[in-house]
């Protein structure tokens, strides 16, 4: 089963992504912040992460820190974001993000993207 992280301080946004990936046969992890987040991602070496480009640590730091501290093969990163910054978009991928979801996100949508980077 692929094995899936939400990054966000946000417990309603955790759950309405959690909600969406569970869908597609997910098992999902949450993290409320990105020292949780870092510490899961060594410990049990998901396969996605997903995480909000408003996290506590800088987001760009945080996709960095993600692909050196995994065993293995590094996680795939979407990053969801609510401000279609196309600069910061751009910063965040060229740091190893895989995709971007901008909000409002649906399951069409996730699909579309999950779909991009192999994952369905």
């Amino acid at each position: 089963m692929t094995q899936c992280l939400v990054v966000d301080e946000d417990q309603a946004e955790r759950k309405a992504l959690s909600d969406v990936f569970r869908r597609f046969g997910f098992d999902l992890a949450e993290a409320s912040n990105a020292d949780a987040g870092l510490t899961q991602c060594r410990d049990n070496s998901p396969d996605v992460v997903v995480v909000t480009d408003r996290i506590g640590a800088h987001s760009r730091d945080f996709v960095r820190r993600i692909k050196r501290s995994s065993k293995g093969k590094p996680p795939v990163v979407i990053i969801y974001s609510s401000n279609p910054d196309t600069d910061a978009i751009g910063r965040m991928i060229l740091d190893g993000a895989s995709e971007c979801i901008v909000k409002p996100f649906n399951q069409d949508l996730i699909s579309l993207k999950l779909k991009q980077v192999g994952l369905l």
